[in-house]
């Protein structure tokens, strides 16, 4: 009896096919995979909570926009002594602290409502004092000294989730 050849040319030839076939489908996915990501990142929105003009006359607290893409607000939220508000920090302050009354028909501010978009590049004033140095440094003292923590939770077009916080200037993402 004669002895068969394993590997023909045939089967050397078919298992290359499906060799490369393989190696092209791996290729194919990683670089899908990364231009996924290269998507995500490229439309991510970067919110921050600043002040800018303390103690001049000009005083405000920003809520800017840093990121490419924009971002979408879901919920906004203020945890005061032991007590979480929706609400807010324009209106939180208006309805729970008396100290605010004496300033609020001075101070021009914003509200940030759930479902807001806030485009790339975009600055809203929280709170903006004009041309009065007493108002501004009763409103930074205010602001300085309440024990608060806001925490907005933002989206991007790809319902990716973040969280910032007054205290972590640094967006945390959320799943």
């Amino acid at each position: 009896m004669k002895k068969e050849k394993i590997w023909s040319t045939n089967k050397i030839v078919s298992s290359s096919a499906m060799l490369v076939s393989t190696l092209t489908l791996i290729v194919f996915i990683y670089q899908t995979t990364l231009m996924r990501q290269q998507q995500q990142l490229s439309v991510m929105p970067y919110l921050s909570i600043s002040n800018n003009g303390t103690n001049t006359p000009n005083f405000k607290v920003i809520l800017k926009n840093d990121g490419i893409g924009p971002a979408f607000i879901e919920s906004r939220t203020i945890t005061y002594q032991d007590s979480v508000y929706d609400m807010d920090l324009p209106n939180f302050l208006r309805y729970n602290i008396p100290a605010y009354d004496s300033i609020r028909h001075h101070v021009y501010y914003s509200n940030i409502t759930p479902g807001r978009m806030i485009p790339h590049g975009e600055i809203i004033y929280l709170f903006q004092v004009d041309n009065s140095l007493e108002v501004a440094k009763k409103l930074d003292s205010l602001l300085v000294n309440l024990p608060y923590d806001i925490q907005i939770t933002y989206s991007s077009i790809y319902k990716q989730r973040w969280q910032i916080k007054n205290n972590q200037p640094i967006p945390k993402r959320i799943r």
